[in-house]
């Protein structure tokens, strides 16, 4: 008999599926081996390739943003007490089209669990659901941006179940996600 490439691998777990049935046929010679362990070398190869690539592009993407945020601040610095509201909509508007969303609000957090609406941006098409001025009830999030917590939902499934107010807020303006970020 002949030592199979399993047993010289000493393998365990299942492999490839077009590899699996030669592992136990092929005898273990010293070329086969070296095949096997060459083919491993180069999946964890091309592994590290690929990680590479995604920290490339996520190097790239905080780049960009950092430029952005750069950018964003300079314009504020300039900007005249007079100017200074429409100068918070259109960095508003700057920032939801940097990061693809479709509203952007700068929102103050008061007494009673209340926040008030300073600024507002709607991208075209969006029906603005509230305007500088107007007093919106969202308890669970004004006590996390008042404590200081970020928060980022891609959905109303990922608010907590506390989050009534805001549940019934995102379902009644068909909101897809959030960025609260205090300031």
């Amino acid at each position: 008999g002949h030592v199979s490439l399993r047993s010289a691998l000493n393998l365990k777990e299942k492999r490839d599926p077009m590899i699996e049935p030669l592992l136990d046929r092929v005898p273990a010679t010293s070329a086969t081996l070296e095949s096997v362990r060459l083919g491993e070398r180069i999946r964890v190869l091309e592994a590290e390739v690929e990680d590479l690539r995604k920290h490339k592009a996520a190097l790239r993407t905080r780049l960009e943003f950092e430029a952005f945020i750069s950018n964003l601040s300079a314009t504020f610095v300039s900007l005249a007490a007079s100017e200074l509201d429409a100068g918070v909509r259109r960095g508003l508007e700057q920032i939801a089209e940097f990061l693809g969303l479709d509203f952007g609000l700068v929102l103050a957090f008061g007494e009673e669990q209340r926040c008030l609406c300073r600024h507002a941006f709607f991208a075209a098409g969006l029906a603005p659901f509230a305007a500088p001025g107007d007093a919106l009830r969202l308890p669970w999030l004004g006590e996390r941006i008042r404590g200081g917590a970020m928060i980022l939902l891609r959905g109303v499934q990922e608010l907590p179940s506390e989050a009534l107010a805001e549940q019934a807020f995102f379902q009644e303006r068909a909101l897809r996600s959030l960025a609260a970020i205090p300031l």
